[in-house]
Order: structure tokens, then sequence, then C-alpha cells
């Protein structure tokens, strides 16, 4: 787990985008605890800022997650919203986009 953070703070671009880790399940010797956890590896953008609204700095964080699979459900929920939202659309245009994937993203068998 060590290697795996360092290298991913190290290598990460989150001034030009980046690109959070979900790791589902931690190996054994990164277990410490009866139950199984994963991890969430992740940069933070700063309070601080520079003039014109730029972030001044990220924070890189590691989190160890209980529910990494719903955590990760979750939160590709809440950016799609927050997505659509920006971009203006209503509620109502949300809910469509959402049955638009569920009608195209389900497997029907024959």
């Amino acid at each position: 787990m060590n290697t795996l953070s360092d290298r991913y703070f190290e290598l990460g671009t989150p001034d030009k985008g980046f690109v959070d880790l979900f790791l589902l399940r931690l190996p054994d010797q990164d277990q410490n605890r009866r139950e199984k956890v994963g991890a969430f590896l992740h940069f933070e953008q700063d309070s601080i800022q520079k003039k014109g609204g730029k972030i001044d700095r990220y924070v890189p964080t590691l989190i160890r997650m209980f529910t990494p699979l719903s955590d990760l459900y979750y939160m590709v929920i809440q950016d799609s919203y927050y997505t659509l939202g920006n971009r203006d659309f209503s509620f109502t245009d949300i809910g469509k986009h959402v049955m638009d994937y569920l009608s195209w993203s389900s497997c029907v068998s024959d």
C-alpha cells in the first residue's frame, strides 16, 4: 500500500487533470482490522487559492474505506448530477439522462 500510494502521489498531476484511485480490497498484509477494507487515493483541493480563483495546491489524501464499491457508486452518481447541473440541466432532464443510461446499460438476453 505504501509503495502504491507513494507512486500515485509522486506521479499525479492534479493541476492538469487527475484520476481518483479506488482499491476495492487491500492486500492481506495491508489489512489491520478484522473487517476487510479498501482504500481511496485522491488529491483534495486546498482552500488556499491564488488570484483568479485557481487552486494553489492539492493535498494528497489516502482514506481507508469499509464500503469502497458503494462509495465509488455514490461518488459517480453525485459527480454526474453536479456535472449535468453545471450544464443547466433541470432535475427532470437529469432524471431522463439516468433513465436513458439504464436502458442501454442493462443486458437483456434473448
